[in-house]
């Protein structure tokens, strides 16, 4: 049986029980406006597709670049379909799977809400089960389990299960058990799941919740391929098990409450549920709760609809890099269905509507600042500003060196202040135009656009298409195919003017690469001298139709760029590297599953920038400051960003709806030039020597918050090596200037390291170190 969770809507609004709750001072409700409801996907067109009972659940949804996955179940399988947030099946729909090694009494496994390990890329599924006792799915008795995926949700591996009710499964059961979707929010160091709980004294729990470290939940999945327990939480501690243990209700009064989504909002800093309500068995209601803290949703409910139809699996979706976020503006996605209950798939489609705290238009006009209109001599690195526009919710910025920003050199989305620093070169002597996109939920406002002539750097620009030829390492460009183990010469075709390799159709072309059936395409780069690269690109598929291609960026054998394209819109490409001469970079295109409508516009442009130091006048500096090479990446411009315990240090996890880095314990984190101490570990800012030779460490550490504590702790480490420590009052904002010189060799790692003393309170602390590297 397919359709299902349709008893469960009748049973929402039967009974109210007194359960064991979680009292705390009144949370307001917060007013918000919401938009007229858009059909995301009609029911003529998921069915066009194979996808006849989607989304069977809530939504796990991730992005990458231009791109968004959906997790959701079709019947009992899971279906991950490419899209946009307004047309999510628009790139790709791919084939229903199973959840593999389930335990063979599950009669319906699929989900579900979906995190992913911004280290490793795995994704974790928070999935819904359920067991039909004696196959009837009238009589389901439902539970919360976890699956892995490593190949971007093509498959999925069952790690165990981690919430079951309180009543205990019953062969004889005489009623239905819907925990729902097990919705979940980053709680400081912790995930919070979301559930509905059944008593085993009868009676149920409509919002209940459970946690589990994310540290260990992410170590034991793709380490162990295991879970590990998760606690409820019962009577103001996590005691609980989540295998059957007992839980609070955190919404005053218990009223009935059917599926759940739940979101951390940085506009209000609460945490938001979209809940369904029910009215009769074919008409629900879909209202908005807050919480300070995610245990008390005492805020009172409002109503985001009230139609007739019935509305169900609520979905809130973010509009920043990581799509469980929201912000001032967002969307909330449900099914829709005026047959509903069993008759639900016959109508069914999915539908958004826009949920605004910051009003109801687009954003307003607003004016670039720096650097002025038609500036010249300005430095290679500049930071651009401008005045903030009202109600916007995020900018993109784009330069380019055409006035028609036709191919973009940076195209940076979802900024949420008003100023960039460009991290790498632009070529010098060269004039680039750059305009700024502010967007809301409502519209877009664009900027006028500005242009501004870099200073000579002596740097060289090398462009694929220009640089093309018919010549292997003319322009220091060469031509090869890849067979997985060795790079081979291809072989010029002067009818078609382009580069043939083994197989059929690998191609290199001045703007394009096609991948071969056997061996991938390759345009390979040589570093003429030592210095440092920035490499600009904008890679897409000419037309999306067959599976997509892997395009991958390599300095000689070490991989520092790999994305998986599948549309026409692709991805920009704008990193940076150090070269030394003769280091190749390789451009590879693979053809993933299939060759077919493979080929895709890549025209690279490398700007280098020579060592100073190998040619005259000796060495010359260069200066890496934290702010202006700050990333959501580890390692760029050779910055990392970690937590210590004492005795190690290990990477924290990108926040990119707050623009910071987080480790482990409460408020341990880093920013561009501010640093947070946890409370169990310290914040570390980590930067890599790229070669030999020596530095100068400069920049002021001072508090920034002066409001209490007992200060901070600021160490400066080489290797394993204290060079500077200090204590700073709690009310020092004038800080301590630092001023230290050393020799490095290629490797050396030096720590700024940020501790609490003996309390966290009010620790935020201003440090933007600058290194001045002498190679």
């Amino acid at each position: 049986m397919i359709v299902k969770h349709m008893v469960k809507v009748i049973m929402f609004s039967v009974m109210l029980v007194a359960v064991a709750y979680h009292l705390s001072q009144t949370v307001h409700a917060t007013a918000f406006t919401t938009g007229s409801e858009e059909t995301v996907v009609s029911k003529a067109s998921r069915e066009s597709v194979g996808l006849k009972f989607w989304p069977d659940g809530a939504m796990g949804i991730t992005k990458s670049g231009s791109n968004y996955m959906f997790h959701a179940a079709n019947s009992t399988k899971v279906t991950r379909t490419i899209g946009t947030l307004t047309n999510p099946i628009a790139s790709k729909v791919g084939a229903g799977v199973s959840i593999s090694g389930i335990p063979s009494s599950y009669n319906y496994a699929a989900g579900g809400p979906v995190y992913k390990d911004p280290a490793t890329g795995t994704l974790l599924m928070f999935y819904h089960v359920e067991i039909w006792p004696g196959g009837d799915h009238t009589k389901y008795y439902s539970l919360l389990a976890m699956s892995k995926s490593t190949d971007d949700g093509a498959t999925w591996t069952d790690l165990g299960e981690i919430v079951r009710p309180n009543v205990p499964y019953s062969a004889s059961a005489t009623q239905g058990y819907e925990v729902g979707a097990g919705t979940y929010v980053k709680a400081g160091d912790y995930f919070y799941l979301y559930f509905r709980d059944y008593l085993a004294g009868g009676g149920y729990n409509n919002i209940a919740v459970a946690r589990a470290k994310i540290s260990d939940v992410v170590d034991a999945a793709i380490n162990s391929n295991t879970v590990v327990p998760w606690k409820k939480y019962y009577s103001g501690t996590w005691t609980e098990d989540g295998i059957g243990g007992l839980s609070d209700y955190l919404e005053t009064g218990n009223p009935a409450t059917g599926w759940l989504s739940a979101s951390y909002n940085t506009y209000l800093n609460k945490y938001i549920m979209c809940v369904l309500e029910n009215v009769t068995a074919t008409n629900t209601h879909l209202k908005i709760i807050e919480s300070d803290d995610g245990l008390n949703f005492n805020s009172g409910r409002t109503l985001i609809v009230n139609n007739s139809n019935e509305y169900f699996y609520p979905t809130l979706v973010g509009m920043g890099e990581d799509p469980t976020i929201t912000d001032g503006q967002f969307y909330v996605y449900y099914t829709s269905s005026v047959a509903a209950v069993w008759n639900r798939w016959t109508d069914a489609y999915l539908a958004r509507r826009s949920i605004s705290y910051t009003g109801t238009s687009a954003p307003g006009s607003f004016s670039l600042t720096s650097p002025a209109n038609t500036s010249t001599g300005v430095s290679s690195k500049p930071t651009l500003n401008w005045a903030d526009s009202t109600t916007a919710v995020t900018y993109n910025l784009l330069v380019d060196d055409n006035s028609d920003f036709s191919s973009p050199v940076v195209n940076v989305q979802d900024l949420k202040v008003s100023e960039y620093t460009l991290p790498y070169d632009l070529a010098g002597n060269t004039t680039y135009y750059w305009k700024v996109i502010a967007t809301n939920a409502y519209g877009s406002t664009s900027s006028s656009t500005f242009s501004f002539t870099t200073d000579s750097t002596g740097s060289t620009t090398y462009q694929a298409e220009t640089g093309f030829s018919s010549t292997q390492g003319a322009n220091q460009w060469g031509y090869q195919y890849w067979n997985g183990s060795t790079y081979t010469n291809m072989t010029w075709d002067s009818v078609n003017s382009y580069w043939s390799g083994t197989g059929s159709y690998n191609l290199v072309g001045s703007d394009f690469q096609h991948p071969g059936n056997t061996a991938d395409s390759v345009r390979k780069w040589v570093a003429p001298s030592d210095g440092t690269i920035t490499i600009s690109d904008r890679v897409k598929l000419v037309a999306a139709t067959g599976d997509g291609v892997n395009f991958k960026i390599k300095k000689n054998g070490t991989l520092f760029w790999n994305q998986d394209i599948y549309d026409t819109t692709g991805y920009h490409v704008y990193v940076s590297q150090t070269v030394a001469a003769g280091d190749v970079i390789y451009f590879v295109l693979n053809r993933k599953g299939s060759q077919l409508y493979d080929s895709t516009f890549t025209n690279p442009q490398i700007i280098h920038t020579p060592d100073p130091g190998s040619g005259p006048g000796g060495p010359t500096t260069i200066n890496y400051q934290a702010s202006s090479g700050f990333s959501g990446t580890q390692g760029q411009n050779q910055w990392y960003y970690m937590y210590g315990n004492g005795s190690t240090y290990t990477n924290m996890t990108w926040d990119g709806a707050n623009s910071r880095w987080y480790g482990a314990g409460s408020y341990n984190w880093v920013s561009a030039g501010v640093m947070h101490p946890g409370n169990t570990t310290d914040a570390v800012r980590k930067w890599v020597a790229p070669a030999s030779g020596s530095i100068t460490i400069t920049g002021n550490v001072a508090k920034n918050d002066v409001g209490g504590g007992d200060g901070v702790n600021a160490q400066i480490i080489h290797n394993t090596t204290n060079i500077y420590n200090q204590d700073i009052a709690y009310n020092n904002s004038t800080g301590y200037d630092v001023n230290l010189t050393l020799s490095v060799t290629a490797g050396d790692a030096i720590y700024f390291r940020l501790n609490r003393k003996s309390t966290q309170t009010f620790d935020l602390t201003n440090w933007d170190p600058v290194i001045a590297f002498t190679p």
